[in-house]
């Protein structure tokens, strides 16, 4: 989105669906399930000191969610805190390219049909750090990740696709 305030308008609360399902649907799926949104601001981006790493094209992707550190809750103190923990083990893995930290702005949760606050602590960062070659990243030294996946990235949509999303 070009701005998460795009998440107000009408156009996104269409896509959203405003009107509940039909009843076949909500007792199907909705009744069922709980679907956990959350909206983050890009705060940072990690590049690799190696140039030809950072030129190539990432074929994996590792998703990390993480609490604030213990010592601060700004975006300055996750930086140092990211910088000073992760990244040196980020840098060392094959193939890094880049890695981008986001911070949560609102969470929703939609279960049974219902709008709620999240009933626990979601955590406040979310740091996807690409990867090139053809080897799958060690995700096991992402020390601290409440929620860590590795992904195989599919396609990379280009700014003409989605840069007009939300105008």
């Amino acid at each position: 989105m070009p701005d998460v305030d795009y998440r107000l308008s009408q156009a996104f609360k269409n896509l959203a669906g405003e009107t509940p399902p039909s009843a076949d649907v909500t007792e199907n799926i909705y009744k069922h399930s709980r679907f956990d949104t959350r909206f983050y601001e890009e705060r940072a981006t990690f590049s690799s000191p190696s140039s030809s790493a950072s030129a190539a094209y990432p074929k994996f992707l590792i998703s990390a969610t993480f609490h604030a550190p213990k010592n601060g809750s700004t975006a300055a103190d996750f930086t140092t805190w990211f910088k000073t923990s992760h990244l040196p083990k980020l840098e060392k893995t094959p193939g890094f390219v880049r890695a981008k930290a986001y911070e949560t702005v609102v969470t929703m949760v939609l279960d049974q049909w219902n709008f709620m606050a999240p009933p626990e602590e979601v955590p406040r960062w979310l740091v996807m750090s690409e990867f090139a070659g053809d080897t799958v990243p060690n995700f096991e030294q992402v020390d601290g990740g409440v929620d860590v996946g590795v992904y195989r990235i599919g396609r990379v949509y280009s700014e003409e696709e989605w840069g007009s999303v939300g105008k």
